[in-house]
């Protein structure tokens, strides 16, 4: 009787997750319809066609590691991408679909996870049920993370998520596995250890943020220290737990003073690029982390989107600063002193602030984006759903038994035609692009999207008096001038006075810079090159690109030097001056130190007929395929044929001559 009690149960359990799944499915199914593609899609995507698109295996590498994005270049991800499309653009509905089924295996993992974890609390199996179903649900359902799922390159952020929670479930399922254990043996040990390194690489490779896997994990043993067997091992000596915690932590203590250490320059330089310095980032992120709190607890679709580059930067302690770190440092206590007593509290606090210690404290990034949230945002929905479950449990009068599953049920009625209603947002370029320009006046990216939508829809002359409009209230945006003056060529307005002004706020210093001004600079190039222009000629365009390569922007970002000596060396080329175009591509080599550029240089020099200083180019590409990046195929072989052709056109030379 028990056993088909169980069987009903587990059915009726499957039969509502199902209904989850498919009902998530549906809700975002109008943000499938967008036929678009948003910011940095197309800079990670386009090198779909670098080669001709991904017509074999090599063509296939060599787009995985292409990646210029964060450290790794997160091959994992890009290589996801080669279910979508072997061409750029592609369908963006297919690639958006993919990120909703990874979405839903995001949800059926972070189940799993729960229903592992929660068998350490003292909740009934049913109790445990309904907090593990309810926190996958919010979590689902949650409007805050529509801009993670149809925003298509935070594929990224879902990836490692679904790395980092593959990991947790392997590893509470070993703990448990040996739990009446009183030592482990090493064969036990290595297998913790090998699921740890292989999640944490793989969850890495999706995104940075997959390092933090092992975090997660101390996080989970030391909140659940009294229902978790210590990890003890034979050992010749025997060593008190006191002085394996205070080892260990002297030891995690070292290992971030010496990352920090040798990730000083890196980071002191990054803010030459910024519009705030380190103290005022600390400052602002203390407010942005109890935003991100409300907005995960209280959701709502007003002001959801991806730019929030207008949130206002701290640069002094106020109140509200104040306030916020004072309620920050009250959670830190709380998760440390209640570990005991609240071990699910204690988790869910350090969870949140582990899930926003790499993007939202020291590093010189953007100050706020919603994607963040999708990993942190479990901790306080468990928090939530586990304290009111319990409350309910705990309360003897039926009614105020009532009181308590209301909160997450009301949150769980309010999230679907939330989310629901900023999808179909997702269905239509012109509704979102205005909606976010509407709701975000004070964002610079915000306008600049919308003012592009309407470049690129064919009307110049609204677009046109929009960039003007911009320009007027973000003086010191060079992108945005950029923008206008290719406007002005299309519109064929005149450009001087545009030329003019932007090159006096680049002389007086008077001007920010971010790295969309790579993309203006490729657009208004093309422009120029299509003859546009009327009186913006390659001349003026290459003083623009020489004044951008001389400032701080350029000379802390590899990637934007690169990208402007490329420019330069596009802007020689067309002019048919192969000796400056030889020196810009030597510039563009000192920073993308790849095979391909010497290899470039060596074809167009032997199309000039000078194949000795070709031959000398296929040496410097030879060096550079023999020191290129992991996973990114040789170029060995062409480089070899191109060689043999050299010489042959220099024998053949010599013998005419």
């Amino acid at each position: 009787m028990n056993h088909k009690t169980i069987n009903l149960r587990d059915l009726t359990i499957a039969a509502i997750f199902l209904v989850l799944l498919a009902g998530t499915y549906l809700i975002y199914q109008p943000g499938l319809l967008g036929s678009f593609f948003v910011f940095d899609d197309a800079a990670s995507l386009r090198s779909l066609n670098s080669h001709g698109g991904i017509t074999s295996i090599r063509n296939a590498l060599i787009f995985i590691a292409s990646g210029d994005t964060g450290p790794t270049g997160r091959p994992l991800s890009l290589a996801s991408f080669l279910l979508d499309d072997q061409y750029w653009p592609g369908n963006p509905g297919d690639y958006r679909n993919n990120n909703l089924l990874l979405h839903l295996l995001a949800g059926v993992l972070l189940y799993t996870f729960l229903r592992q974890l929660l068998r350490m609390s003292p909740l009934g199996m049913g109790q445990r049920e309904l907090v593990s179903l309810g926190v996958t649900a919010l979590f689902l359902l949650h409007p805050l993370n529509t801009t993670t799922v149809l925003y298509i390159i935070q594929r990224m952020t879902i990836l490692s998520a679904i790395f980092v929670l593959a990991g947790l479930v392997i590893h509470l399922h070993l703990r448990q596995r040996f739990q009446l254990r009183e030592h482990y043996n090493w064969r036990e040990l290595s297998a913790i250890g090998i699921n740890l390194t292989l999640f944490t690489g793989l969850a890495a490779l999706s995104k940075e943020n997959g390092i933090l896997l092992p975090l997660f994990i101390l996080a989970i043993e030391f909140s659940f220290s009294n229902r978790l067997p210590p990890l003890r091992i034979r050992t010749p000596v025997s060593i008190p737990p006191r002085y394996r915690a205070v080892t260990a932590a002297l030891a995690a203590t070292i290992i971030a003073a010496l990352t920090l250490w040798l990730m000083q320059d890196r980071i002191t330089s990054g803010y030459t690029t910024r519009p705030f310095t380190l103290s005022e980032r600390l400052l602002t992120e203390a407010t942005i982390l109890l935003d991100y709190l409300h907005k995960i607890l209280f959701p709502k679709i007003i002001g959801l989107s991806l730019f929030h580059d207008d949130y206002p930067i701290r640069d002094s302690l106020t109140i509200q600063v104040a306030l916020s770190v004072a309620v920050l440092f009250s959670l830190g206590m709380i998760a440390i002193t209640m570990k005991k007593r609240a071990p699910v509290l204690s988790l869910a606090i350090l969870w949140f602030f582990i899930g926003h210690s790499i993007e939202s404290t020291i590093l010189p990034l953007e100050l706020y984006f919603e994607h963040r949230n999708y990993l942190p945002m479990l901790g306080p929905l468990l928090a939530l759903v586990y304290y009111c479950v319990k409350g309910a449990g705990m309360l003897q009068l039926p009614p105020m038994r009532k009181i308590f599953p209301i909160i997450p049920l009301m949150l769980l009625l309010v999230m679907p035609p939330l989310t629901h209603q900023t999808s179909k947002a997702w269905s239509h370029d012109s509704q979102l692009f205005s909606k976010w320009a509407m709701e975000h006046p004070q964002s610079l990216r915000a306008n600049l999207a919308f003012a592009q939508y309407l470049a690129e829809n064919g009307a110049h002359e609204r677009a046109n008096t929009y960039y003007n409009q911009i320009v007027s209230e973000f003086p010191e945006a060079v992108t945005a001038r950029i923008h206008l003056i290719n406007s002005n060529c299309i519109n064929e307005f005149p450009t001087h006075d545009e030329m003019n002004a932007l090159i006096s706020r680049l002389d007086n210093k008077k001007y920010f810079l971010n790295i969309e001004i790579l993309s203006a600079m490729r657009t208004l190039a093309a422009t120029v090159a299509a003859g546009q222009c009327k009186d913006f000629s390659h001349n003026h365009l290459l003083k623009l690109t020489r004044r951008l390569q001389s400032t701080p922007f350029a000379s802390v970002s590899r990637k934007a030097a690169s990208h402007l000596h490329d420019i330069e060396a596009d802007i020689y080329i067309t002019q048919g001056d192969l000796s400056n175009a030889m020196t810009a591509l030597d510039r563009v080599f000192q920073h993308q130190p790849t095979a391909d550029i010497p290899l470039k240089q060596a074809v167009m020099l032997a199309s000039a007929g000078l194949y000795e200083y070709a031959l000398e180019k296929t040496d410097i590409a030879l060096e550079a395929d023999s020191k290129r990046r992991l996973l990114r195929p040789s170029r060995k072989v062409e480089i070899e044929t191109l060689r043999k052709r050299i010489k042959k056109a220099i024998e053949h030379q010599e013998e005419t001559t």
